[in-house]
């Protein structure tokens, strides 16, 4: 439990403050690590809030970020239950 506050402290400082792929690698600890790590996915959100702007490339749309780690969360789960070593 203190090593999950942990990790979304962490989490939260990176998507505030630091480079992108600080966050992507917090969340992606988070989502192998814990179960169902939807601070990650709600901290994403944030971060688009805060940071994101629309682009061309992905037809206006704003929250990118926080969709991208929904998917993400939604496989790993998955992939958490096909997978021998993994306990849960």
């Amino acid at each position: 439990m203190v090593l999950r506050v942990i990790t979304s402290g962490l989490l939260l400082i990176s998507v505030l403050f630091w480079p992108y792929y600080v966050s992507v690698a917090i969340f992606l600890f988070g989502a192998f690590y814990f179960k169902f790590y939807t601070e990650g996915v709600l901290l994403f959100l944030i971060s688009d809030l805060m940071h994101a702007s629309p682009e061309a490339r992905f037809a206006q749309f704003l929250f990118v970020s926080g969709y991208v780690s929904l998917f993400c969360l939604v496989g790993i789960e998955l992939l958490k239950k096909k997978l021998r070593f993994y306990q849960e």
